[in-house]
């Protein structure tokens, strides 16, 4: 009699295989108490992998969002934003980093993990996936009014 496969021993190896990071997008730079718009690219994964002599057919979907906007504030989405002029996820900073380093932002991907065993029914794990994102750097500038004689 075979040993029976459980949703941890799953879990587990997709873990050790690992899931896509994902990275934010945005402007290069942006101001003081402008709304600024995030966005992140994330996909589904498909693994088929074997396991104490299972064929075990696993998917990854992301199905949550933490940003983190390196000033301290996080933000948790359902959804991975869009390109301006979407503003799906914004995020306004009140102070600048000029001079200094530049802010360090990153969102890390929740996703759900099912399975399935010897082509079977889906399983959805209980428990969730989380991986972190690499930082991407962002300075924040102040706008400085500036007169002009008129013309």
């Amino acid at each position: 009699m075979r040993q029976q496969l459980t949703w941890g021993e799953v879990l587990s190896a997709v873990r050790r295989i690992g899931a896509p990071p994902a990275e934010i997008h945005g402007p290069g730079y942006t101001l003081v108490n402008l709304k600024t718009t995030f966005y992140t690219v994330s996909r589904s994964k498909d693994v088929s992998l074997t396991l104490i002599g299972y064929a075990v057919n696993v998917n990854l979907k992301p199905t949550g969002y933490t940003w983190h906007w390196g000033d301290g504030t996080t933000q948790t989405t359902k959804n991975p934003g869009r390109p301006y002029p979407s503003t799906d996820i914004t995020h306004t900073y009140t102070h600048a980093t000029t001079p200094g380093p530049p802010l360090r932002l990153s969102v890390d991907v929740t996703y759900t993990v099912r399975y399935r065993v010897d082509s079977g029914p889906w399983i959805t794990i209980p428990a969730t996936l989380t991986i972190p994102g690499p930082t991407t750097a962002l300075p924040v500038k102040q706008a400085s009014a500036v007169l002009v004689p008129a013309q």
